[in-house]
């Protein structure tokens, strides 16, 4: 039975981590718990999630056009304060 239809709201990137690890296959299991946290954390970190890695770079583009409007305000606010005097 897949782990979805126990718990629903499960990510799938965690679901497969998962099924991974109860797999019957010795080689189809993680070879270590190592190489399972590293999963883990990546799905922590938001690197498994495209819609994660989405929102990430939405925001980012985000803040850098709001540092660049600031930084065009200022520049213009200077050039229209330097041609009055």
């Amino acid at each position: 039975m897949p782990v979805s239809q126990v718990k629903r709201t499960l990510p799938p990137e965690l679901e497969r981590i998962i099924g991974r690890a109860l797999e019957k296959e010795r080689e189809a299991r993680y070879p270590s718990a190592i190489d399972m946290l590293a999963d883990l954390r990546r799905v922590r970190d938001g690197a498994g999630s495209g819609r994660r890695a989405a929102m990430r770079l939405i925001w980012t583009a985000v803040v850098a056009m709001v540092v660049l409007l600031a930084a065009l305000a200022g520049w213009l606010y200077l050039r229209s304060d330097q041609t009055i005097h």
